[in-house]
């Protein structure tokens, strides 16, 4: 097989894999639902300027539930986190132990559990908590350290030993 064919077989391989979990996750962890008025973008209309009673109530009501949509939103993307993380991990952990002696298939998925690895620290960084945020990025950065390591450094001893 040609290393262009071999390359682009891995960069479908890791897209796809990484599409496999995100769109995993959603259908069957889906997103909790924006209270009715409000789209993703926002407000679907302009608020008037004078606001009568009913309106000052109904607008109350509004920010309460745009509170607790918040609130849930948090939860969630915190535990989306988890989940992809999860997932990337264990895709990592396949391309070097179970497939590494099938070069084209371990980096299909190497890259793909790397992509998820991405859209799981994007996913930690939407969380409202700081420190969360900081804990998604350095068990990323962790991963890839020791992916790195068991991929590159490891691997290469191996290959000498071999000689």
């Amino acid at each position: 097989m040609s290393s262009a064919l071999k390359f682009i077989y891995t960069l479908f391989l890791g897209i796809l894999v990484a599409i496999f979990v995100a769109l995993g996750i959603t259908a069957f962890y889906p997103a909790p639902t924006p209270p009715e008025g409000i789209s993703e973008q926002g407000y679907e209309k302009a608020l008037p300027t004078v606001e009568t009673p009913a309106q000052k109530k109904a607008q109350e009501e509004l920010n309460k539930e745009l509170a607790e949509y918040e609130k849930e939103m948090g939860i969630y993307t915190r535990n989306v986190f988890i989940i992809a993380l999860t997932a990337a991990i264990i895709i990592l952990v396949i391309s070097l132990t179970t497939v590494r002696n099938i070069d084209v298939i371990a980096d299909g998925l190497l890259l793909g559990g790397t992509l998820t690895l991405f859209y799981s620290i994007g996913m930690g960084a939407m969380t409202p908590d700081n420190k969360f945020r900081f804990l998604a990025v350095s068990v990323g950065l962790l991963v890839t350290l020791a992916v790195g390591y068991i991929k590159f450094i490891k691997g290469q001893e191996e290959i000498k030993k071999g000689e």
